[in-house]
């Protein structure tokens, strides 16, 4: 008899056990649909590594599963792959501007320079359930500061997260980044990172919640805040993408703003076709003049003496320059 008791008490344990790993596990499952689980306990549940696109000291570009939204139990699929001008991304980055709790621009006009073209290569080459991660140390303007941020494109607009903003940083920048740290941390669908930076800019408005507005969530209507643009001319720095250099130039056949914003999963072969060549005198009425291509140039010049690009990418970009001559 009691060796049976025993028995019994033995199995009421085990049971007891059990039904608790269930519950664990059932909450587990429901939380990890409710928040937005980090990059590396994505990992760990089994969903794919994150993609690199570029990773320099002191910046990467990544592809990553999109994290969870809150009010929804599986985000929406973005309109990826997409195809946005790189011209276009540089004035929508120049063109931001952090309100709250500093003031200042998010990037100077060299960094957008920089990054626009690979943000572009990176959109172009996303999936659906995938979003674009990245940060980025600014040199230009005198600072040397650090912006990371998501981006992905959903409903005909592009949307930025911002997580750590404009954080100063000095000997870390020049080190490969780590984007689960400070200060390289991407925005998260979920919730707002601590120390958040409220940005703004024309053609800009915020993610609604249920009590307000996500002040660190922007979204963007392109053919608006390029248009608003009044800031200098960006100068573009090629980035090489499987051995083939993403074009930064625009060129009098370029599309209308409206129309350089195309979801590549949604051409057609029609819409594929080159347009055909401007008349000559067209092309030269659009050439810029001397004062445009001096500064162009001696910008270009600042960032190959910072190191921020190599110099072959230099040397090929110039001679794109004086080729416009």
């Amino acid at each position: 008899m009691r060796h049976t008791a025993v028995s019994h008490r033995q199995s009421r344990r085990a049971l007891r056990i059990l039904l608790i790993s269930f519950i664990c596990a059932v909450a587990f499952t429901i939380s990890a649909h409710a928040l937005e689980l980090p990059d590396a306990v994505s990992a760990v549940l089994g969903s794919r590594a994150p993609d690199t696109v570029s990773e320099l000291p002191g910046e990467y570009i990544k592809l990553i599963a999109q994290g969870m939204n809150p009010r929804q139990y599986k985000p929406a699929s973005n309109q990826h792959p997409v195809n946005i001008d790189a011209n276009d991304l540089a004035v929508i980055l120049a063109s931001l501007h952090a309100s709250e709790p500093v003031s200042a621009p998010v990037f100077s006009s060299m960094a957008a320079g920089v990054l626009a073209p690979k943000l572009a290569a990176a959109l172009a080459r996303a999936d659906a359930r995938e979003d674009v991660i990245f940060a980025f140390t600014d040199k230009g303007d005198g600072r040397r500061t650090v912006t990371s941020a998501r981006m992905f494109y959903l409903d005909d607009k592009l949307h930025f997260i911002f997580g750590d903003t404009l954080q100063s940083v000095d000997a870390v920048a020049d080190s490969l980044p780590n984007q689960f740290r400070e200060p390289f941390r991407a925005g998260k669908r979920s919730e707002r990172i601590r120390d958040h930076v409220r940005v703004d800019g024309p053609g800009v408005s915020h993610w609604p919640t249920r009590i307000s507005e996500r002040d660190d969530w922007i979204i963007v209507d392109i053919p608006r805040i390029v248009v608003a643009y009044q800031g200098p001319t960006i100068a573009l720095v090629p980035f090489n993408v499987d051995g083939q250099i993403v074009s930064t130039r625009t060129t009098q056949s370029a599309p209308p703003v409206e129309e350089r914003v195309t979801p590549l999963v949604a051409r057609t072969a029609d819409a594929q076709e080159l347009q055909p060549a401007p008349d000559a005198a067209e092309v030269n009425a659009s050439r810029p003049g001397f004062e445009g291509i001096r500064r162009r140039l001696a910008e270009l010049k600042q960032l190959f003496e910072e190191g921020l690009i190599t110099d072959e990418d230099y040397t090929l970009r110039r001679r794109e320059i004086l080729d416009e001559i």
